[in-house]
Formats: structure tokens, sequence, C-alpha cells
């Protein structure tokens, strides 16, 4: 294993977060917090290696039927965000794997970059029409704004890998700087990691060169209108506080004690917790098991992470196939390692898997 596969590896960044939150609160004698966190990523190593081995038939059967499950619950919550999260995913699946079976890259070049295109207008309207009113309002955040980065975040890998030489670059500047008028981080890093991710799978090392320079800047500046924002041990140490405060009355069975609750709710999952569990008008960010503990407590957390790491280690297989779904699952679980899963990430994630499973054994060898 090279030092790229070992980069990109489905278990290393979406380990980090909750690894240093599992080693500040052993350090406090939290055991509890500590034992959740661990527990948690060997659900998702032992995942990783199940998914591994899988066969694509059976990898299509399984996700399908994931799919349809967690599209279920989510579609439960009768909101319009999980209407548009099961429209995508489902969308991603259906749509995309009849069009690969029959169109050529430039027609999915040209079909991917509409869909970059219209979810950049999204965001371009969202912002110039008012949003954020202040550099990161805690304000509700608008419909054109989500979809439209949903759009791009699902379409920016596709293109950016058929597109290459200054034509990437430039779709991958304009992506970032689409993301960055969000005023939210996770948005810049989602960007920045699907690139990376592809630049490393495909070595395109001139185009990483050129625009990794620029996404430092988009950070740094991100930096100097949030101070604070890059506070590490700080918000490790507070994300360790909030978790171990849940944890408590989560074990072992949950507060809400039904498997996947809080997707079932109108707002963000951190939003909710934020309010209803610490009386905050924020949200609160867990780590990427303190919403399933929180959920329906130690069966969530093995069960969900365990599903998780499978979808992974199989879409992981895939990587030099389809590079622009494993880049998009692993920036879903990178920025979901700090804040938690969305309605939108968490249909995505199995979507992804008969995606390119679908494709592997129905695409003419």
């Amino acid at each position: 294993m090279g030092v790229k596969d070992i980069v990109i590896n489905p278990a290393l960044i979406p380990s980090i977060i909750p690894a240093l939150v599992a080693m500040v609160a052993l350090l406090k004698g939290d055991t509890s917090t500590f034992l959740v966190e661990v527990i948690g990523i060997f659900s998702i190593l032992l995942g990783i290696i199940v998914g591994q081995k899988i066969k694509d038939k059976a990898a299509s059967a399984i996700s399908l039927f994931i799919l349809l499950v967690l599209s279920a619950i989510v579609l439960s919550s009768f909101s319009l965000a999980g209407y548009i999260s099961a429209f995508i995913s489902v969308l991603l699946v259906i749509l995309l794997v009849k069009l690969e079976l029959l169109s050529s890259e430039k027609d999915m070049l040209l079909l991917s970059s509409l869909v970059l295109a219209l979810g950049g207008s999204l965001v371009l309207y969202a912002f110039l029409t008012g949003y954020p009113p202040k550099w990161r309002s805690d304000v509700q955040i608008p419909l054109a704004l989500s979809l439209g980065l949903a759009l791009i975040f699902i379409s920016y890998p596709r293109v950016f890998c058929l597109m290459q030489g200054k034509g990437g670059v430039a779709i991958t500047l304009i992506s970032a700087i689409l993301a960055f008028t969000s005023g939210f981080r996770a948005d810049i890093l989602f960007i920045l990691v699907e690139f990376l991710v592809i630049c490393l799978i495909k070595e395109r090392y001139k185009e990483l060169s050129i625009s990794l320079p620029f996404f430092l800047f988009f950070l740094l500046l991100y930096g100097i209108l949030r101070p604070g924002a890059y506070d590490l041990m700080k918000r490790i140490e507070a994300i360790s506080s909030y978790l171990g405060d849940v944890v408590k009355c989560s074990i072992p069975y949950g507060v809400a004690k039904f498997p996947l609750w809080l997707f079932t709710t109108k707002v963000h999952p951190s939003q909710f917790i934020g309010r209803a569990f610490f009386g905050r008008s924020t949200g609160i960010t867990l780590t990427l098991f303190g919403n399933m503990v929180f959920d329906a407590g130690l069966p969530e957390l093995l069960i969900l992470s365990f599903i998780v790491g499978i979808a992974g280690g199989h879409i992981y297989t895939k990587r030099y196939l389809y590079p622009y779904n494993y880049a998009i699952y692993l920036a879903i679980m990178t920025i979901s390692s700090d804040a938690g899963f969305t309605q939108l990430f968490l249909l995505m994630i199995p979507a992804l898997m008969l995606h390119e499973s679908l494709l592997s054994w129905m695409k003419p060898s």
C-alpha cells in the first residue's frame, strides 16, 4: 500500500476527530465517552474489511435494501429537506446508472456540467438575495443554498474527473469559491477533499500543485473572518464535554430509543440536539457517533457504523474505476466525523454503493 492509498484510506481521515475526542475523554476520566468513540471507530473498521470482500451483485442487493429502509425513515419526517435528500439519492442511482450505460464520456461531462451550473446558480441566488446577512450568520440556511451546494457536491467530482488541465483547475476554483460563499468551513473542506482524492487516485499532481494554494488561501481567509475557527483543541474539548453529557443519558439504549429518530425531525440533527437537549440556539456537533448514541444508544452505534463501513470498503475497492464516487464518500465521512450525518449524507452513502456496484456488474467489460 503506497502513501497515497494510506492518505485516502476510508478508515483514516474520518477517524481523526473521534480519536482525538476519545483521548481527551480518557484524560478526563470519562471512560463511557471514550468507549463510545472507540466502539464506533472499530465498527467502521470492521465494516470496511467486510465491504471489501463483498461481490458486486450482493453489494447491489444490500445497498438497495439499506437505501429503501433509510429513505422510508427520512421521508417520514414529511420535511422538504427529507424529500430533496431522497430525490437526489435515488436520482443518482436510477438516472446516472441508465445514462452511464448508454452515454459517452462527452455526454456525461455535459450533463454533470449542467447540474454543476444549476447548483452554482442556486448558491449565487441565495448569496445575492441576502444570505448571509453577516459573516456566518446563525439564521436558517435558505433552501436554495442547501440544494445548490448538494448539487455541486455530487456533480463537481465527475466534472473534474472528465475535465483535465486548465479546465479542471478552473472548475475546481469556481466550485471552491461557490462553497466559500456559504459561510461554512465544512463546505470548502468538502470540495477540497473531493479534489484531493481525485488528484491522488488519477495522479494529477500538476493540477494539485496549482490549485492547492488557492484552497489554503480560502481557508486562511475564513480563519481571518471567523477568529478562533481553527482552535482545534478548544473544539475537541467542547465536543468531548457535550458528547459526555449526551452519553450519560444515552447508554445503553439512547434518549429517543428509536433508531435514526433524529433524521425524522424537520431540522438538522445538530440543531435539534442543541435546542432540545442543551437549550441553545445553535447546533451542537457530537462527532460521527454522538447522534447515533442519542437516537438508540449502543445498538444504533454498532449497526449504523458497521453499515457505513461496509459501504466505504466496497466503494474504496472501485476507486480507480469510479473515483468520483469515492471522492464524494470520503468527503461525506470527513465532514460527518465532526458534525454527524445529515439526511442527505445518510442516504448518499448507500446510494453511492448501489451506483458503483450496479455499474460494475452491468457495464460491458
